[in-house]
């Protein structure tokens, strides 16, 4: 039988292997010749050969198919509950059946596009046609696809436009997702107010550290110092602020910002105008004076605050301003004060007052009323005749309340707080229950008690409410520690 040339190192192996009495020390000794592998030898008393990871179980397999990939991880987590991966994007679907909400978007879609027109959101050459085919495609990308730019883009190259329109969907039901979906998707495509918000919102993270420089903040120190894009100029001007280099985000500010802002009594409509991102920047005074906190003397910082809360109305430093003046027990200024701060919406100034009130209402503190007759002392002589005269101007020029009027007041403005202040909440609840309303307060009190909502508040003390709310003979005090005035 002939053999091909080619296939002879094979046969000669094979016939090797056959053929020697002891195939496994030739194995051994010319391991390359052969593919049998003899015995291990390695002494007896070593650590014995890793055997292969077994098979894992099918619900296993399944869990890790279904979760997110490894290099789409979500480190960090906002105040919200909303995981954002290690830049601050949102990656995740905000759904599987976009259906639903298509059918909703048909409903109201000249209304969305008629009130963003009207309020300047979406751009004046966006026809309705166009608007109703972008959002319709922005729709069914974020129930199918990651927010990515590649995906963005198939809709349009035109990224600022299409967050806009992503904008305006905020009042259907899953809006605010799709928003949120929306702006991760053109940041990543470079929208310049896209990334914006984003950063802004990652660098509030506990866990991120603000000295570390990402891709995405050195595109918005881009945005600022090249495009000088306002809202990245306060961006970046904050960033520096908090890693400590105030002098040159104070530079920045008054060469790019300060001599360009003047006081107005309006709120922009169109939120793509504000330059402070909706709250989510302090106003250009207040993050100046933060800014040159550390370079210059406390007066300076405080006229700066002072011009802000006072000229802008500023929220934040008009709060301030009426805590500071709780130092001098000026209590007619601190109302005066912190009446125009909450008025703006401004949830700790509205918490801060309804406290004011509701003490006052209990005795803890005097009306204004009591404070200026106080101040006036006890008529004596002649004056006692001029006494009804002087009641009868005081009911007009002080419009005196009673303290179940401010009582109502506090109640009004617990409301409002209790949005964002989950104590506000509780009280609103205790108030209800002390004016007899058992029923209706007890429902109250579960929905702010369940979900670890009250994290304020003890532990036992929240226990003890909960066991002894039903009891009419229960007086619950209120919590007096965790309701401040400023």
């Amino acid at each position: 039988m002939a053999n091909p040339s080619h296939l002879r190192p094979s046969w000669r192996q094979i016939n090797q292997a056959l053929s020697s009495p002891h195939p496994a020390y030739i194995a051994r000794a010319n391991p390359s010749t052969s593919y049998h592998r003899g015995a291990s030898l390695r002494p007896f008393h070593t650590t014995p050969t890793q055997s292969a990871r077994p098979r894992q179980s099918p619900s296993v397999r399944r869990a890790n198919a279904s979760s997110t990939p490894a290099h789409l991880s979500l480190p960090h987590t906002t105040k919200g509950g909303q995981r954002l991966d290690r830049d601050g994007f949102w990656w995740a679907r905000i759904g599987r059946d976009p259906n639903p909400m298509l059918e909703d978007f048909a409903a109201i879609a000249p209304i969305l596009y008629q009130a963003s027109s009207n309020h300047g959101l979406i751009p004046p050459s966006v026809t309705f046609n166009t608007y109703k085919n972008v959002s319709e495609q922005l729709i069914t990308l974020a129930y199918t696809e990651y927010a990515g730019a590649f995906n963005i883009k198939t809709v349009s190259t035109d990224v600022d436009a299409i967050f806009r329109i992503a904008t305006s969907l905020v009042p259907l039901p899953s809006g605010p997702a799709l928003r949120e979906w929306a702006k991760s998707a053109c940041a990543r495509g470079k929208s310049r107010r896209a990334l914006v918000e984003l950063v802004n919102k990652y660098i509030e993270i506990d866990s991120v550290d603000i000295h570390r420089n990402t891709e995405w903040i050195a595109l918005v120190k881009d945005f600022a110092l090249k495009d000088e894009y306002p809202q990245a100029i306060m961006l970046y001007a904050k960033i520096l602020t908090w890693r400590g280099e105030g002098a040159q985000a104070a530079e920045l500010l008054e060469e790019k910002i300060l001599p360009y802002i003047r006081a107005s009594p309006r709120q922009p409509q169109n939120p793509f105008c504000d330059i402070t991102l909706g709250g989510g920047i302090d106003s250009p005074l207040r993050l100046y004076g933060l800014a040159i906190s550390a370079t210059k003397g406390i007066d300076e910082v405080s006229k700066v605050m002072e011009r802000a809360a006072l000229e802008f109305s500023e929220p934040i430093a008009l709060t301030e301003l009426a805590i500071s003046h709780l130092e001098g027990k000026d209590w007619d200024r601190y109302e005066e004060l912190m009446s125009m701060a909450a008025t703006s919406g401004y949830k700790p100034a509205c918490f801060y007052l309804a406290n004011y009130y509701l003490r006052m209402s209990k005795g803890e503190y005097l009306t204004r009323q009591e404070r200026a007759e106080v101040i006036r002392g006890e008529p004596t002589g002649w004056m006692k005749t001029l006494e009804p005269l002087r009641l009868w101007i005081d009911s007009i020029v002080y419009n005196p309340l009673d303290r179940t009027a401010y009582r109502n007041l506090a109640k009004e403005w617990y409301m409002i707080a209790q949005i964002e202040k989950p104590t506000a909440a509780l009280i609103l609840a205790m108030m209800e229950r002390e004016e007899g309303h058992i029923t209706e307060s007890r429902s109250m009190f579960e929905r702010v008690s369940r979900d670890d909502y009250l994290t304020e508040l003890p532990e036992k003390a929240i226990r003890q409410l909960d066991q002894n709310w039903d009891d009419p003979d229960y007086e619950p005090e209120y919590p007096l520690k965790f309701m401040p005035v400023g």
